[in-house]
């Protein structure tokens, strides 16, 4: 006689990122890439897994803290950080990635705090973003008020919303603005804020600089 057990193998992802295009509320346009570091007390270092991507697009990294007896054990703070082409993640405003605490768990004793949800990660347009060619879209920069360009700025309108690049520039759709004189604010993490007019539809591909 034959006997087969079969044994039930609950595996926990502690950490997962889901990823929406901030414009069009889908998932991204092309290939992104989501990593994960692991703080080790002075600094985060690289940990060398990949993401495995559900078939509902999340990217999960399952049996984190996995451990032969999770007792008395503590969490520990890992974070993800997202690579896409076509976009700068909402998270670049303020921080260099989403912050989570992961807690051990072993085959008899499930984490102390159950993984909810993942990580919603909102992706903003980058100015490579594959706009239609009649896009109504604005170009513009941000700069300091010694002309030099800031990285990372929030501009938006009416709910359209990027972040600057490296070089302080940006191009923001206008779809959601009537055709009227609209506002387009830009703030940072430092606390600096500017707005400006800007008239839809004459205003539109036209190039614009705010200065804090």
């Amino acid at each position: 006689m034959i006997v087969r057990s079969l044994e039930l193998d609950t595996v926990w992802a502690g950490a997962a990122a889901l990823l929406v295009d901030d414009h069009t509320g889908s998932p991204p346009i092309g290939e992104a890439t989501v990593s994960l570091e692991i703080s080790d007390g002075a600094g985060w270092r690289k940990v060398a897994r990949s993401a495995v991507v559900t078939a509902l697009g999340t990217y999960a990294f399952p049996k984190l803290e996995k451990r032969g007896d999770s007792r008395n054990a503590p969490p520990r703070k890992y974070r993800l950080t997202v690579a896409a082409s076509d976009y700068t993640p909402y998270y670049r405003f303020d921080r260099d990635g989403i912050v989570v605490d992961v807690y051990p768990y072993d085959d008899d004793r499930a984490p102390a705090v159950l993984p909810f949800r993942p990580e919603i990660i909102a992706l903003y347009p980058a100015g490579n973003y594959p706009f239609a060619a009649n896009a109504p879209v604005i170009f513009g920069k941000v700069v300091d008020s010694t002309g030099e360009p800031v990285p990372f700025a929030l501009v938006e309108c009416n709910s359209d919303r990027v972040l600057t690049d490296e070089r302080g520039a940006f191009v923001l759709p206008m779809g959601r603005s009537p055709a009227a004189l609209v506002v387009v604010d830009a703030s940072d993490r430092n606390g600096h804020a500017a707005s400006i007019p800007v008239t839809v539809p004459q205003g539109l591909g036209q190039h614009y600089t705010i200065n804090f």
